[in-house]
């Protein structure tokens, strides 16, 4: 990691802050990144699946099935907390400067710091795979630089399927199987994540300061 004294500099990012999306777009690829942030490219690339999750959330987020009752029921088969879609804006302190940080977790309670994460889809969600997943860590890092709390969170698998009982081709609809998992990061979890930030935004800063200088 490069060697910098404690607030030489202000780091520069496209949007002025870092989300999950960005961040795990840019360590996927940095050609992609750039070509989304930088130049405002997006291939927008969905899929039935996608396209059910996407209606789901906004039911969670409104309240409005739009009549469909296979959606309401997947809306109703999980809880919610205070707050849906919340904003969470946070400033993380680093040996480098302030890093601004945009976290939307699914639902939030600001009563008792505590986060809901909703998941569709047909590939089964586990426990293991529940601990690897960057987002909650990234959450978690967000939700403790704004309120000093390390949040408990709960991931919701609501299973999803394209095939009838007969194999043949339908609409995405929920199975009626879900699932919940129970997530709090640990100490060096929050530690790895912090310096997975650190890393991309010193690097992002890098080439988005690049980039203007050639815009000049």
């Amino acid at each position: 990691m490069t060697s910098l004294k404690q607030n030489q500099m202000e780091l520069l990012l496209p949007k002025g802050y870092l989300s999950w999306s960005a961040l795990h777009l840019f360590e996927t690829s940095e050609k992609k990144y750039i070509e989304k942030y930088f130049y405002g490219e997006d291939d927008n690339r969905s899929n039935d699946f996608m396209s059910f999750g996407k209606r789901y959330a906004e039911a969670k987020e409104t309240g409005d099935c739009k009549g469909d009752p296979m959606l309401e029921f997947a809306m109703n088969a999980v809880p919610s907390y205070q707050f849906p879609e919340y904003k969470l804006e946070a400033e993380l302190s680093t040996p480098y400067g302030k890093i601004k940080l945009l976290a939307i977790p699914d639902s939030f309670s600001e009563i008792d710091i505590q986060i809901l994460e909703y998941k569709t889809g047909k590939i089964p969600w586990t426990q293991s795979k529940v601990q690897k997943h960057g987002q909650l860590h990234f959450y978690a890092v967000s939700t403790k630089a704004k309120f000093s709390v390390n949040p408990s969170q709960q991931l919701w698998w609501i299973e999803t399927t394209d095939k009838d009982e007969n194999g043949n081709k339908i609409p995405v609809r929920p199975t009626g199987i879900t699932q919940v998992f129970k997530f709090k990061a640990s100490d060096q979890e929050l530690k790895e994540m912090e310096q997975r930030i650190i890393r991309a935004c010193l690097r992002i800063d890098k080439l988005y300061r690049q980039h203007l200088s050639l815009q000049k």
